[in-house]
């Protein structure tokens, strides 16, 4: 999943909040289901929070590969004859 989208998300869910919250300000609607719908709003942004906290934590964690015993590369002269190694 892409961090982007989830940002994204997360700031339609804000602005979910306010609105909600202004609805309540002004006493538009019915406050019962307004404070339900705000409830599962802010379900909604913890776990689009965990969500791109999570993502964040997985893609800093980036694969190194440890150097290993390697044999050397044989190094082949312009006739294709083994000639030194290269480090």
């Amino acid at each position: 999943m892409d961090i982007h989208f989830l940002t994204i998300s997360q700031g339609s869910a804000n602005e979910v909040d306010h609105w909600l919250n202004t609805a309540l300000d002004c006493k538009i609607g019915n406050m019962e289901n307004i404070n339900r719908l705000l409830a599962l709003n802010i379900e909604t942004r913890k776990m689009l929070t965990a969500a791109i906290s999570s993502l964040r934590s997985q893609s800093s964690k980036s694969v190194h590969e440890t150097p290993g015993p390697y044999s050397p590369i044989p190094f082949y002269n312009e006739n294709n004859e083994p000639g030194q190694d290269v480090p």
